[in-house]
């Protein structure tokens, strides 16, 4: 009778004590949300929660979030040409590295047909901005051209070009037209150089590049309400950066950071994903795993 009591007794506390665990994965992704929403539905009746806390326990997901969108305002650049005119580039939303953007640059003078070729048939470009790694910085090189340069490289004017090349010595320049782009690069809005005139001119970046505008992603609960923060329904937050595109990112917290679930019945749990800001952000793959961990105030784990 003794052990059979101590029995029942145990399964109580271990019943009232013993940590639960909730499984989110790409099904529970909400229409429409860019998969930064899933919704996980209790069983009929909903689910009475009493001085529990819930927690994220681990995080799978790849990495997929675009560094560049119409929605950050960073998407697009222009640049003046030899001729005097003003060409907008606008950069499809995607991930990029500096180079990356370079090269679709690149592609963009190719269609306006702004390059040249020299004897051995590749292609000489007056604009681009690369990697100065040891400065930690961007650079812009905006290359001069005359007549008397054309002449002495053997450069060629590509087929169907419109343009002519200047007989006095001249520069394109490279303008950053937002804020926004401009911080991709570090550099504030303006001309690169200000004018066109004589000389190959470069310059470096004035601050530090921020490539990647998030630095890290927030994740919000619709069952956590911490009065200390603003907002109120943060769970906790991770960083993807490190994480090459397209390769899984694992978040495993080392210790569990746990947040009161406010006394009451509950229907649904919502989880979302916002950066640092509490921007919206689009996450391509839907493919991801999430635990919740939900235990009671007294448990110690």
């Amino acid at each position: 009778t003794f052990l059979f009591s101590f029995a029942v007794d145990f399964l109580n506390l271990l019943y009232i004590y013993m940590g639960k665990s909730i499984i989110l994965s790409t099904d529970n992704i909400e229409a429409g949300s860019n998969n930064t929403k899933l919704v996980y539905n209790f069983p009929a009746g909903g689910y009475n929660f009493k001085s529990d806390q819930i927690a994220l326990q681990s995080l799978y997901q790849y990495f997929s979030i675009f560094n560049i969108t119409t929605s950050y305002d960073n998407n697009s650049f222009s640049y003046v040409w030899f001729d005097g005119l003003e060409y907008t580039v606008t950069i499809p939303d995607g991930y990029y590295e500096v180079s990356d953007l370079n090269s679709y640059f690149q592609s963009i003078m190719i269609a306006n047909t702004h390059y040249m070729t020299n004897t051995a048939g590749q292609y000489v470009y007056f604009l681009e901005f690369v990697v100065n790694t040891s400065r930690y910085a961007t650079q812009i090189n905006a290359y001069e051209l005359s007549t008397t340069i054309q002449t002495l490289n053997s450069y060629s004017l590509p087929a169907g070009a419109s343009w002519s090349v200047p007989s006095s010595t001249l520069q394109p320049l490279f303008k950053v037209n937002t804020t926004a782009f401009g911080e991709l690069l570090g550099y504030v809005v303006g001309s690169y150089p200000t004018t066109q005139t004589s000389g190959t001119i470069s310059f470096l970046s004035s601050s530090a590049p921020q490539i990647t505008p998030y630095s890290s992603i927030l994740v919000s609960c619709s069952l956590v309400n911490n009065r200390a923060i603003i907002p109120s329904n943060i769970l906790t937050s991770y960083t993807p950066l490190g994480t090459s595109v397209g390769s899984i990112l694992k978040y495993e917290p080392p210790y569990i950071q746990f947040a009161d679930i406010d006394d009451g019945q509950y229907t649904q749990i919502t989880i979302e994903f916002r950066d640092q800001l509490g921007r919206s952000i689009v996450i391509q793959d839907p493919n991801m795993l999430i635990t919740l961990y939900t235990k009671k105030t007294t448990e110690r784990i």
